[in-house]
């Protein structure tokens, strides 16, 4: 057995047997029995153990061969060691994946385990134990013993991807990570285990999660970068008319330079839009423009306060008009624009105008 010469540790395990049944009542022949029972019982351990290693198919042929020669499991019974070995070789490999890796690294070397391993166990059970009913039906709910398995597994890869998800910080690493998920989807899908279909709702969650975040991180910037700017007196006129649009309406118009605080908030939402234009997930049209909107809200919101704070001298213009005016006339109405950009036809979404009705007591 050292040397893997079981045909020849199973016939010397029979002839033993025979020769203690023929010579009933001889203690040699009883303890010669007895070593060779112990040496069949390190022939199941061994085999069951190269179940949990890297094997191939050949291989696997060869040991559930020799495990049905050995006797010591039923059909039912062996059908379940399989896949316990099996499971624990996939499990043995995901131990492997170290957790303090990159969040994105992490999540593609997590998915190629899954679809390497699983995709292999179940190819391998079903040349095994070809008159499996999994075998004709493997889409079916009920469709045997490895399908119950196998969709363990899945749900089990699906839990595990979606912890890593919130770890991702970048638009372009989720949506790398769900390309790759996708691939490993249709190609498990060759076995009756698509799951594609499971992943939208995943990866919604994770890019709503992810424009949010830089969303409020662009409105607390805004609100540091306004406790910081010195508010100057408004010159007559300069809130009166909108400035002309740009060239390029791609671009952020150039009149928000004179506004650092408003410039600060647009390259923030600009920032967040740009990770979302990656992952840009129909379901995420609709709440994500309120999103927009809310944080545009918000900034008129902290310039009311300010307002409210710093009022002007009767007869003058608010101090706080013209952070006003950048928002309200040129920073809302583009932001709008780019939000448009990123879901086709969306711009009206993000209703600008009503976004600014904290401005509108002072703001004429």
């Amino acid at each position: 057995m050292r040397n893997g010469s079981y045909d020849e540790a199973l016939e010397l395990e029979a002839f033993c047997s025979k020769l203690a049944v023929s010579a009933a009542g001889a203690p040699a022949a009883a303890a010669l029995a007895e070593e060779a029972r112990a040496g069949v019982r390190l022939l199941l351990a061994q085999l069951l153990l190269r179940l949990r290693g890297a094997v191939q198919l050949p291989e696997c042929l060869r040991v559930v061969g020799y495990l049905r020669r050995l006797g010591a499991f039923t059909e039912p019974q062996l059908r379940t060691a399989f896949l316990r070995c099996r499971d624990a070789w996939l499990q043995a490999c995901l131990a492997e994946l170290d957790a303090m890796q990159a969040p994105y690294e992490l999540a593609k070397r997590l998915t190629d385990t899954h679809r390497v391993h699983l995709f292999d166990s179940v190819m391998q059970y079903r040349a095994v134990f070809a008159d499996d009913s999994s075998a004709a039906d493997a889409a079916s709910s009920s469709g045997g013993l490895v399908h119950a398995w196998a969709t363990y597994r899945v749900k089990a890869y699906l839990d595990a991807l979606a912890a890593c998800l919130p770890r991702l910080t970048e638009g372009a690493a989720l949506a790398g990570v769900l390309e790759h998920a996708a691939y490993c989807g249709a190609s498990l899908g060759r076995v009756g285990l698509d799951f594609r279909g499971l992943l939208p709702p995943m990866f919604t969650a994770a890019a709503e999660q992810l424009v949010r975040r830089g969303l409020a991180e662009a409105l607390d910037a805004f609100e540091r970068a306004l406790a910081l700017h010195k508010l100057q007196p408004a010159q007559a006129g300069t809130t009166a008319a909108p400035p002309p649009p740009p060239a390029d309406d791609a671009a952020p118009p150039a009149a928000l330079m004179e506004q650092p605080p408003v410039a600060v908030l647009v390259n923030g939402v600009l920032a967040s839009l740009n990770e979302l234009r990656h992952v840009a997930l129909p379901a995420l049209r609709l709440p994500l423009a309120g999103a927009v909107h809310d944080t545009l809200r918000g900034a008129a919101g902290a310039l009311a306060r300010l307002h409210a704070a710093r009022p002007a001298a009767e007869g003058q213009t608010p101090l706080c008009a013209p952070l006003a005016a950048s928002l309200a006339r040129v920073a809302a109405p583009y932001v709008a624009a780019c939000y448009g950009r990123v879901y086709l036809g969306a711009q009206a979404l993000v209703d600008a105008d009503d976004a600014m009705e904290p401005l509108r007591s002072f703001l004429l």
